[in-house]
């Protein structure tokens, strides 16, 4: 008899209904020729990379974006038969299985290039990348001293096959324009550059969820949007455009019990009752991504915000439910959601622990189970 797998009780519910509201919101924003490459590296920012990805399809993405082979593997293996660019390195070990999985890989430096051209060689195969350029993030990309080398390099192994040419803007969200409009000026250079020597139009992209809020200069072919997408722009205050955060994450009461005046709850003892008490323990903890840091910011509990008691543990916390004479166990408790149910945002969270959304997001556990609904979003 088939066992059926262990599933933890707390969960993660993604909306794909909010997703393609925040689909429609960018692009709103862009001219009719440009389109979405979806960012969805570490598990679709902890969204569930293979579900987020088919949903792009059906949006009329160009494609979604992954980190590195492992993450196109399972996109693959999970039914996702479109376009995948690695925006990462892939190291020659792994060129194999990036041939395999019909990868369009990045060439970001000479070494990167060698290493395709010499597989493709020996395996007699062809392989489809985007150039990136250094434009001043300092991270992956050729910078100009490199173009000459690429150039010449690329017109002498045809099985590298140049589709297109992109980069990475380091601030688009600042309200100072001048470093991105820099950076957009080198890139047209770049697309100038290799569009001449190589001989043809490549597809073109820099913009990130900032740069398509802010800077419709970079919005060219493509555009790659990912923790927008999630219902997180990378500013407070974006343009017009509505956003709606995907993910709610839930986790049931276990028991509840009453704390006399003086007793301690938690490891350390570090929360004591300051008067008898109601303490209902909760099913989730840092072991799931709950961090130990978001104890001062509270949950979200029939509507109201409520103060945890004591250190978040690896696969329990504590709150305090005194103000309620009925709390049962199996009732919910929301970690990270909407407002409206007295939860924090992922943003809230994330001052907490002095980071950005993106930290909280992709750090919910794969432990957690993702649940996919598609809930009407109201205008």
């Amino acid at each position: 008899m088939k066992r059926s797998a262990y599933v933890r009780p707390t969960r993660a519910t993604i909306d794909l209904g909010a997703f393609a509201q925040n689909w429609r919101a960018l692009e709103s924003l862009l001219p009719a020729e440009s389109k979405i490459l979806a960012v969805v590296k570490a598990n679709a920012y902890g969204h569930g990379s293979v579900e987020i990805a088919l949903e792009c399809r059906k949006l009329g993405g160009a494609g979604v974006g992954v980190a590195d082979v492992t993450e196109a593997i399972v996109l693959r293996e999970g039914g996702y038969s479109g376009l995948v660019l690695c925006l990462g390195a892939i190291s020659k070990w792994a060129l194999a299985e990036a041939v395999h999985h019909q990868m369009t890989l990045t060439g970001f430096s000479i070494q990167s290039l060698e290493d395709m051209a010499d597989y493709a060689g020996r395996e007699n195969a062809a392989i489809p990348i985007h150039l990136k350029i250094e434009s001043g993030m300092h991270r992956l990309g050729l910078p100009q001293t490199e173009w000459e080398a690429a150039a010449l390099f690329l017109s002498s192994h045809p099985q590298i096959q140049v589709e297109g040419i992109f980069t990475h803007l380091a601030e688009s969200e600042n309200s100072d324009r001048a470093f991105t409009e820099e950076q957009i000026a080198t890139f047209r250079r770049a697309i100038d550059f290799f569009e001449r020597r190589l001989g043809r139009r490549l597809i073109r992209h820099a913009a990130n969820s900032g740069g398509i809020l802010f800077h419709p200069a970079a919005h060219f072919d493509w555009v790659r949007p990912g923790i927008a997408l999630y219902g997180y722009p990378p500013s407070p205050d974006p343009p017009t455009a509505r956003f709606a955060p995907a993910l709610t994450w839930k986790a049931p009461i276990l028991q509840v019990k009453s704390v006399a005046r003086g007793e301690s709850v938690g490891y350390n003892r570090g929360f004591r009752a300051e008067k008898p008490m109601k303490i209902a323990t909760v099913a989730a903890g840092y072991g799931d991504g709950f961090a130990r840091q978001y104890a001062p910011v509270g949950v979200g509990f029939r509507g109201k915000r409520c103060r945890i008691a004591g250190i978040i543990c690896m696969d329990l916390f504590m709150i305090d439910v005194s103000e309620w004479h009925d709390v049962q166990p199996g009732e919910e408790v929301t970690l990270l959601g909407p407002e409206k149910e007295g939860a924090p945002t992922a943003r809230e969270l994330a001052a907490a622990r002095n980071t950005i959304p993106y930290e909280v997001l992709t750090s919910i556990s794969a432990r957690v189970s993702r649940l996919f609904v598609r809930e009407e979003i109201s205008a």
